[in-house]
């Protein structure tokens, strides 16, 4: 479902982060916005990527907010393409929450059960 891939996105933030930000620094989630994401705050983030994923059009922005953390983002569909048979879509996040802010963009195709799934960027080789 596409609930798992959510959590995957999920965990990548928390493990790993967005490559650029590992990189720069090994301690990158002491400056992301996710370090202070509530349960709401995660959940309102996952409806906002499936709404995104599933219905807005390329170039369409989405938000998302939570009025008692105060956190809010938004959700971007910067290209949808095909990888193999597969449909696949780019979405940039730009999340707020304790007084910071980031962003990263995630790639994401669609599986043959229609679940979606975290992929490397098209044309990106090797990358976990």
């Amino acid at each position: 479902m596409l609930r798992k891939s959510i959590l995957g996105l999920l965990s990548l933030l928390l493990t790993a982060g967005p490559l650029s930000a590992v990189a720069a620094d090994v301690l990158w989630l002491d400056t992301a916005p996710a370090r202070y994401f509530t349960a709401q705050d995660w959940e309102a983030l996952s409806q906002g990527v499936t709404d995104a994923l599933e219905e807005a059009a390329d170039g369409e922005t989405l938000t998302w907010d939570n009025p008692t953390s105060g956190s809010s983002g938004q959700i971007t569909v910067l290209r949808s393409y095909m990888q193999e048979t597969a449909p696949c879509r780019s979405v940039r996040t730009r999340n707020r929450a304790g007084g910071l802010q980031g962003g990263a963009v995630y790639d994401f195709c669609q599986q043959p059960d229609g679940d979606w799934k975290i992929v490397p960027p098209q044309g990106v080789q090797g990358a976990p």
